[in-house]
């Protein structure tokens, strides 16, 4: 409920969200989106733009997933080196996430709700 009233679901969970619910015989509020300023993609070369970087590519593997599903196109630079070992992964400085520059200010918005922990799991959610 709490994600729910927060407006941070994608349509696919508003959905599932909905339909669970439903089976629950619970009537949530309406669900009202976070409005955030999506930007249209736009055909051709763009330039590339660094979200984060991390020396655990795990993480960035993790944020890299929730952005895809909000759309957003993205590459890893560097990963492999990290993957070699932690005195590689210092030398690189870390894997880097980039993406387009017009999903730049969506991706580091999406980035920050991620680091804050608005999508995490807590202690008695549903894993069914």
């Amino acid at each position: 409920m709490e994600r729910w009233c927060a407006g941070f679901l994608t349509d696919v969970a508003v959905e599932v969200a909905r339909t669970e619910f439903s089976r629950r015989g619970v009537q949530p509020p309406a669900y009202v989106a976070r409005q955030v300023d999506r930007p249209a993609g736009e055909a051709g070369a763009a330039e590339l733009v660094e979200v984060t970087r991390s020396q655990v590519l795990e993480e960035l593997e993790v944020l890299g997933a929730r952005l895809k599903s909000e759309g957003i196109p993205l590459v890893i630079v560097n990963a492999n080196t990290n993957r070699m070992g932690p005195q590689f992964a210092n030398a690189a400085g870390g894997a880097r996430l980039l993406v387009p520059s017009q999903f730049a200010k969506y991706a580091k918005e999406i980035a920050a709700l991620v680091k804050a922990g608005a999508f995490a799991l807590r202690d008695g959610d549903d894993l069914r």
